[in-house]
């Protein structure tokens, strides 16, 4: 006879993934391969992608990713070297999607995601990566962005969107919601606080920050504890920061598409020229696990 406990309450504090149960690294390795090669796709690294899946096991991660990509895994490029798109290891793939005269993203000679065909000083001509479907970025209501290497690329802007969550023309949505940006000197966390805004430019926002401190760009990671109330930056696996963050309530019952390489608001799209090597978007997790998501891999 066996029990089976269930509840409708969300745990606000990740203690491991049941996705992991039953699992290992390799055999969800073997699992993505075989569904990239199906789809007409290949692996540029397959040894740094199983080291991927080990790193999201080891942390307790798999299954609290929104988006795990890195040109080093599934990649599908068309026959103009564009990105059509990036699978995700853990969590939803990423689209290449180009606005106006815009070109897609494409790889660089060492298999980092580029933007370089950006114009960054227009609007609504460009190329981004996003999610066909909108959804609730974090249950748990703790959100927070990864990324490893981060090269800038232009000092024309002086404040470049890397990834966001956004409505694109779904609902209006003029004001950033969590937006990771992109300066000369750092890469930041800019998120709302209080109640959602969609549209109003009074929405009240918190900026965490992390100093490049590296050149180019370290491994970075930021992240909004709902239960804590706090922001955390990570770089290098090292704690880095902290400040009080109220995250807005509704990430936890909002939908969103998640943007990168730019933002798409309703009211114009904004483009980075940044490269990227490894990307990843999360949800729950403990100070802990965010930080070794700035870990090399």
């Amino acid at each position: 006879m066996s029990i089976v406990i269930k509840s409708n309450n969300v745990a606000l504090k990740s203690l491991g993934s049941v996705n992991i149960l039953g699992k290992t690294a390799q055999k969800e390795f073997d699992a993505y391969k075989a569904r990239v090669l199906a789809d007409g796709g290949v692996i540029n690294n397959e040894a740094k992608t199983l080291r991927a899946f080990e790193l999201l096991f080891k942390s307790q991660m798999y299954g609290n990713m929104n988006t795990f990509v890195s040109g080093d895994f599934g990649v599908n490029i068309n026959a103009d070297s564009g990105i059509n798109k990036l699978y995700a290891i853990d969590g939803v793939d990423l689209i290449g999607k180009r606005y106006g005269a815009g070109l897609l993203p494409v790889l660089d000679a060492n298999n980092k995601i580029s933007f370089s065909n950006n114009d960054v000083t227009t609007v609504n001509s460009g190329g981004l990566l996003t999610i066909e479907t909108p959804f609730v970025m974090s249950k748990s209501g703790s959100f927070g962005y990864a990324a490893h290497y981060i090269a800038r690329n232009t000092d024309n802007v002086s404040i470049l969107p890397i990834a966001g969550l956004t409505k694109h023309d779904d609902t209006a949505n003029t004001e950033r919601v969590a937006a990771l940006t992109d300066t000369p000197s750092t890469v930041d966390l800019r998120i709302q606080t209080g109640s959602l805004k969609l549209v109003s430019s009074s929405a009240s926002s918190e900026t965490l920050q992390l100093s490049r401190a590296v050149t180019p760009s370290p491994h970075i990671s930021l992240y909004v504890d709902n239960v804590l109330k706090k922001g955390f930056g990570y770089r290098n696996d090292t704690a880095v920061t902290s400040k009080n963050v109220n995250i807005i309530p509704e990430i936890a019952t909002e939908s969103f598409y998640l943007d990168v390489g730019g933002t798409y608001n309703s009211d114009y799209k904004r483009f980075s020229q940044a490269t990227i090597g490894d990307f990843m978007c999360f949800n729950a997790a403990t100070e802990k696990q965010a930080q070794m998501l700035a870990t090399s891999i």
